[in-house]
């Protein structure tokens, strides 16, 4: 599954649940993209294969290190997650 499909469904996911506000949740979406893009660049190219070789914890603990806080947010957390689940699909 490339990024883009995985991007896609976790979108339509988002817009499915009745969120009162999955804006939000998309555009912080695309702040992972962003710092991924710059930082983990493997990961788009090729995320099914990547996101095996990490489990999610240490993904996360990871993707924190390159915020300006060093913590993810609970939006950031929950489509990590959502990003493992549709790339493990």
């Amino acid at each position: 599954m490339k990024w883009i499909e995985i991007k896609n469904e976790i979108i339509r996911e988002l817009l499915s649940r009745g969120l009162e506000t999955p804006k939000r949740r998309i555009n912080e979406l695309d702040n992972l993209e962003m710092l991924f893009r710059k930082n983990f660049p493997e990961l788009l190219k090729n995320p099914k294969e990547m996101f095996k070789k990490t489990d999610k914890n240490t993904s996360k603990d990871e993707v924190a290190k390159f915020k300006s806080n060093g913590k993810l947010n609970g939006a950031e957390s929950s489509l990590i997650n959502e990003i493992y689940k549709m790339s493990n699909k």
